[in-house]
C-alpha cells in the first residue's frame, strides 16, 4: 500500500473493501464445509506470506478483520494497525493488541516471543470458529487443563484428517509447537497451488448447488420485497423483556428464601443490605502461604514459602457472589448495566460467571456505594488464609478431593483419590459442605478474582495480608479452581491469572471487607 505525510502525520493508504465480514458471514450461515473454509483460508496464507517475508506480522486476525468482496467472494485481510515490524520483537508494546479465542499465549507477555506463528495460531482460531461455530478457549486458560476440545474430535467425519490435524497443529498452546512458517503450515494442509485449485473448484461447486436449491416461504410473485414490520420485532423483544423479569423475580424469591434460612440458622453470618452477600467474619492468625517442594502437582510459582498474618478483623463471603446478587446491581443501575450469560444453566444462586477483573471492581464498588462500607476482593494471602482455614494440606479436606466434596471434572485424580462425576457447569451455591470457617466452594465451581497483580514467585510478597500492587498488573491471580478443572488445580496453594478485561464462563468472585476493631 502507498504511504503519504501531511500535518505531520504518516497516513497508509488502503483499498477500500466493499463487502461482508467474515464474522457477520459465519453468524448467518454457520459453520463451513472444508471446501468453502479453504477457498476463503488459502488466499489469505498466500498474502500472509508476503507480509511475513517483509518482516512483519498483522497480530490482530479475527473474523472481523476479514473481509469478503462483495464482487467474487474473495478474501481481504484488514486492520493492519496491529501490525508490526521485526518478527520475535519482545518489546512491551507487542502485548497490546489481545482478542481472546484468537490472540495465543505469548502476546499476554512481554517475555512472549512472536512471529509467524504468531499469526498462525491466530487463523487456526479462525479455522477453529468457522468450523465449528464456536470461538476457541482464551489462551490463557488453556495453560493448564486446557478446556479446549480438539477440532479433531468436533468435526471428525465431516472434514478431512489431514486438515483438522494442521487446525490443531496451529491452535497449539506453546509457540515452538506450532508451524514455525506459513509454509509449514500449507504443506501440513495440502495446499499446494494445486490443492488450492481444487478448492476453489469445490467451493464454486457447493455455492452453485445452494444457489439452485429450492426457496421454500417466498412471498406472491407480485408482491415486493418485504422487510420484517418493525413493530412487531419490538413488540416481540417486549414480550422476551417481561419473561425475562418474570424468571428473574421467581429466582430471587428462591435466593431470598435460602438467605434467611442461612441468617437464621447461622448467628454469624450477616449481610448488610436485602441484596449483598451474605458475610462471615474469619478468625485471625497466621498460616504458612504456598506448598511445600513435595506436594503433588506443584507449580514454581507457588514458592518460597513463607509466614503471613492475618492480623485485622476480616469479613468474607460466605458463598461466591450469585447471579442474583449481580443481576440486583445490574437493576439498580450498577455493575455498568453488564448482565452476563449464564449459558443456559441457571441465574438465582448460581455462582455469576462470565465476568472479568474490571467487571468485579465495578461490583465491589456498587457494593460500597449501597452500604457505606469498603468491599473489595480478597487480597491473595486472604484467599489462601480462608481456604485453608487453619489446614497445611493440599485441601482444606485434606489430603484428597472428592466429586461429594467440591465442583471439578471427576474425570481426574488426586493422590489417593477416585474417578467421579463431571457436572460440566457450575452448581448451586451451598451444595458441599463449608470448610472450617464457614465458606463453600473455594475449592471449584468458579475461579474467584482476587486483587493481586501476577508475580510468578512468592519473592518479596507482603506478608501482612495486603494486596500485592506491584509486579505485572495487566494480570491479575485468579485462585480455587472451577468446574472444569482437573482437582490439581484446586488445591489451596494453586495459583492462576489472567488480564484484567477477560471473561469466561469459569471465572467468578467473593468478596471481603475489613471490620473496624
Amino acid at each position: 500500500h502507498r504511504f503519504f505525510e501531511a500535518h505531520g502525520t504518516a497516513y497508509i493508504v488502503m483499498e477500500y473493501a466493499e463487502g461482508e465480514t467474515l464474522s457477520a458471514y459465519l453468524e448467518r450461515k454457520g459453520p463451513l464445509q472444508e471446501a468453502e473454509l479453504k477457498a476463503i483460508l488459502y488466499p489469505l496464507l498466500n498474502g500472509l506470506e508476503v507480509v511475513h517475508g517483509a518482516n512483519f506480522l498483522h497480530r490482530d486476525i479475527k473474523p472481523g478483520n476479514i473481509v469478503l468482496r462483495d464482487v467474487d467472494g474473495s478474501p481481504v485481510l484488514l486492520d493492519f494497525g496491529a501490525a508490526r515490524q521485526a518478527v520475535e520483537a519482545k518489546s512491551r508494546s507487542v502485548t497490546s493488541i489481545v482478542t481472546p479465542g484468537y490472540a495465543p499465549i505469548e502476546q499476554y507477555s512481554s517475555r512472549g516471543r512472536q512471529g509467524p506463528w504468531t499469526d498462525i495460531y491466530a487463523l487456526g482460531g479462525v479455522c477453529y470458529r468457522a468450523l465449528t461455530g464456536d470461538v476457541p478457549e482464551d489462551a490463557t486458560d488453556r495453560v493448564r487443563d486446557d478446556p479446549l476440545v480438539p477440532v479433531t474430535q468436533r468435526c471428525a467425519g465431516r472434514v478431512s484428517a489431514a486438515f483438522l490435524s494442521a487446525v490443531n497443529w496451529a491452535l497449539s498452546v506453546d509457540e515452538g509447537a506450532r508451524p514455525q512458517s506459513v509454509e509449514a503450515w500449507q504443506g501440513a494442509m495440502g495446499a499446494t497451488a494445486a490443492g488450492q485449485e481444487l478448492a476453489r473448484d469445490a467451493a464454486a461447486a457447493e455455492k452453485e448447488a445452494v444457489e439452485d436449491a429450492p426457496r421454500v416461504g417466498r412471498v406472491e410473485q407480485d408482491a415486493p420485497p418485504q422487510k420484517r414490520p418493525k413493530k412487531t420485532r419490538f413488540k416481540f423483544a417486549v414480550v422476551l423483556g417481561v419473561a425475562a423479569v418474570l424468571v428473574g423475580g421467581i429466582m430471587y424469591v428462591e435466593h431470598a428464601e435460602q438467605r434467611q434460612k442461612v441468617l437464621a440458622e447461622q448467628a454469624d453470618v450477616f449481610s448488610d443490605c436485602d441484596v449483598c452477600p451474605l458475610m462471615i467474619e474469619v478468625p485471625q492468625g497466621s498460616f504458612t502461604m504456598g506448598s511445600p517442594s513435595a506436594e503433588e502437582g506443584r507449580w514454581s510459582d507457588e514458592g518460597p514459602q513463607h509466614a503471613v498474618r492475618i492480623g485485622y478483623r476480616l469479613a468474607v463471603g460466605v458463598y461466591e457472589v450469585t447471579f442474583a446478587e449481580w443481576d440486583a446491581c445490574v437493576a439498580s443501575s450498577g455493575c455498568n448495566g453488564y448482565r452476563p450469560s449464564d449459558r443456559g444453566w441457571g441465574r438465582g444462586q448460581r455462582p455469576v460467571i462470565r465476568v472479568s477483573w474490571d467487571d468485579a471492581q465495578s461490583y465491589v464498588a456498587w457494593l460500597s456505594d449501597q452500604t457505606g462500607h469498603s468491599y473489595r476482593l480478597l487480597s491473595e494471602s486472604e484467599w489462601e488464609y480462608v481456604a485453608r482455614a487453619g489446614t497445611s494440606t493440599p485441601f482444606h479436606y485434606g489430603a484428597t478431593i472428592s466429586t461429594d466434596q467440591a465442583n471439578y471434572d471427576g474425570n481426574y485424580t488426586y493422590g489417593p483419590g477416585h474417578k467421579g462425576v463431571y457436572w460440566q457447569q457450575t452448581l448451586p451455591m451451598g451444595s458441599f459442605p463449608a470448610n472450617a470457617f464457614g465458606l463453600y466452594d473455594v475449592h471449584g465451581n468458579v475461579w474467584e478474582w482476587t486483587q493481586d497483580c501476577w508475580n510468578s514467585s512468592y519473592s518479596g510478597a507482603p506478608s501482612d495480608g495486603s494486596a500485592w500492587e506491584s509486579g505485572d498488573c495487566s494480570g491479575r491471580v485468579l485462585r480455587g479452581g472451577s468446574w472444569r478443572s482437573s482437582p490439581r488445580f484446586l488445591r489451596s496453594a494453586n495459583r492462576g491469572w489472567n488480564v484484567t478485561d477477560v471473561r469466561g464462563s469459569s471465572r467468578g468472585l467473593r468478596v471481603s471487607r475489613t471490620l473496624t476493631p
